[in-house]
């Protein structure tokens, strides 16, 4: 049975969230809960950081990784990165691959030739995933690809917040509330990261975001890219939706506070 372990121990962890700070377009009441972390997500030898190599990219959102020997992850590992969906380069309908076309082929070429250039063949990188094992989607794994800053030895980047900062793709977090609440969970330490990375493309016109005013502006744009599989779920990162991703963060920290406060009062 899953512990709500947010209550209980938040305020043993949740200091390092608050490194480098990143604001993007906030009221500034706002600032202190849009500030991320430049660590690796960590929370007592649950959440696991697997030494690995990129071996190649198939598209934006899926890699395959060398993760060598000795650990809890081996060998080769074909990985679905977690928090995005890049547009498809094609689908195989009926047995039969159909290259897309139009918009949406560009978008999937440019996302893939971001990640190749990014994070070429031979970098060494951090595959992150919370639990004994790494979930599974079709033959892949699932989680998350975290590289060291090349400007900044020992701060660490999350590469599927870097591809949304490019417009090069939607979030995609369908599962965010449960995860955010969860300090057992990535999601609980990067999800903010993702936010300002959305809103960084959409406010500097990048990509798939370009002029787009509004929320159904922007999702009849995405529409466009995403073709008949659809758009992928990133509701939660419009400020004009209530219950959304800043407004769970500012939860989080706010009730952080008042935990620290109230110790603060009772010694």
């Amino acid at each position: 049975m899953k512990k709500n372990l947010l209550w209980k121990t938040t305020l043993m962890v949740v200091f390092p969230m608050f490194g480098t700070f990143s604001v993007v377009s906030c009221q500034k009441e706002d600032e202190k809960y849009l500030k991320e972390s430049d660590q690796l997500p960590s929370y007592e030898g649950i959440i696991k950081h697997i030494d690995a190599t990129i071996i190649s990219w198939a598209d934006g959102d899926t890699v395959t990784i060398d993760a060598g020997t000795g650990q809890l992850v081996e060998g080769r590992q074909r990985i679905r990165l977690v928090g995005i969906d890049t547009p498809e380069k094609g689908l195989n309908k009926d047995g039969v691959y159909v290259e897309s076309e139009g918009e949406e082929k560009l978008m999937a070429e440019q996302a893939t030739n971001f990640a190749k250039e990014l994070l070429p063949a031979g970098t060494k990188v951090k595959f992150v995933f919370s639990g004994r094992r790494p979930a599974q989607s079709y033959e892949r794994i699932v989680g998350w690809i975290f590289y060291e800053d090349p400007q900044d030895s020992g701060k660490w980047k999350n590469y599927s917040a870097e591809i949304i900062r490019q417009g090069l793709t939607a979030p995609n977090l369908a599962d965010w509330k449960e995860k955010m609440s969860d300090i057992s969970q990535v999601e609980y330490y990067e999800a903010i990261k993702l936010w300002n990375a959305f809103y960084e493309a959409w406010n500097n016109n990048r990509g798939m975001y370009k002029n787009a005013k509004n929320q159904q502006e922007l999702i009849s744009q995405f529409e466009k890219y995403y073709g008949e599989r659809g758009v992928p779920s990133h509701l939660g990162f419009y400020k004009e939706t209530e219950d959304n991703i800043l407004e769970k963060q500012k939860f989080i920290i706010d009730l952080i506070e008042e935990e620290k406060k109230s110790q603060g009062e009772n010694k």
